[in-house]
């Protein structure tokens, strides 16, 4: 499961990067607008994902 999840966290990073080369070089506002909550819910799931492989490596792998 572990490295299942650090797979994940690659992927959401590597199209965070992509989405914000996209924010980064638009001059649109709506899509600026669009774009930025993407990053900030693809953020959240980052952060989901890391809770979640902290969870993992205390537990341990009984579980």
């Amino acid at each position: 499961m572990g490295k299942r999840i650090r797979s994940s966290i690659k992927i959401a990073m590597s199209q965070y990067g992509i989405l914000l080369e996209k924010f980064v070089s638009t001059k649109d506002e709506g899509e600026k607008a669009i774009l930025c909550r993407r990053l900030v819910n693809l953020l959240g799931v980052i952060q989901f994902l890391i809770s979640v492989q902290k969870i993992n490596s205390h537990i341990g792998p009984f579980v």
